[in-house]
């Protein structure tokens, strides 16, 4: 098992991380027909996506699926009946699998969003997702209906929220390891709204 992919999003011209959810609305596979195929152990869900803040709404740009994804019950491949009709978008992706580009689709999520840049190297966990405090810089973005509400810069909340985990003054997120428990906080980026 490895970390996983994170979901990505562009926000004034920099891709940031996805390091943290606290709502609904972000895009869901299942509602589109999709039947995502696992890309590697880097990526058991089968699907990735990259968002984008354009004109202050939510979007998803793109969707990089595995090879052996599924369409309403039919492989994913050229001919085949394609997302949305959107066949002239559909590419080889770099490392096998399918990428839908330039989608443009607005994304109707309610709530927060942590997006971390600058990750921390020696934070690494060899298993799922990582989380707001092991990134530099962290900002929460919070939006309504996909509208962006507001946009804060929240590196010294989690900074601060570091240095309590590295003091050992709080029980070590990533501890202890090796339980089912503990494998499934991995795969999760509910924060809760802790900030804000």
């Amino acid at each position: 098992m490895t970390a996983q992919v994170p979901d990505t999003v562009w926000l004034d011209g920099e891709q940031l991380a996805i390091a943290g959810v606290s709502g609904h609305g972000l895009f869901d596979p299942a509602e589109r027909g999709l039947k995502p195929a696992m890309f590697s152990t880097a990526c058991w869900r089968g699907f990735v996506c990259t968002y984008a803040v354009d004109a202050g709404r939510l979007v998803l740009d793109a969707l990089h699926l595995g090879a052996g994804s599924q369409i309403d019950g039919q492989d994913v491949a050229p001919g085949a009946p394609l997302l949305g009709g959107t066949a002239e978008r559909l590419t080889i992706a770099a490392g096998g699998g399918y990428a839908y580009q330039n989608l443009g689709w607005p994304v109707p999520f309610t709530g927060g969003l942590l997006l971390g840049a600058d990750f921390i190297r020696a934070t690494y966990v060899h298993m799922g997702f990582h989380p707001a405090w092991k990134f530099e810089r962290v900002m929460e973005i919070l939006l309504d209906h996909g509208s962006v509400q507001a946009v804060h810069d929240r590196s010294a909340e989690v900074a601060g929220r570091r240095r309590v985990i590295e003091s050992g003054a709080a029980g070590h997120p990533d501890g202890p390891r090796g339980g089912v428990d503990w494998i499934e906080r991995t795969f999760t980026l509910d924060y809760g709204r802790t900030f804000g």
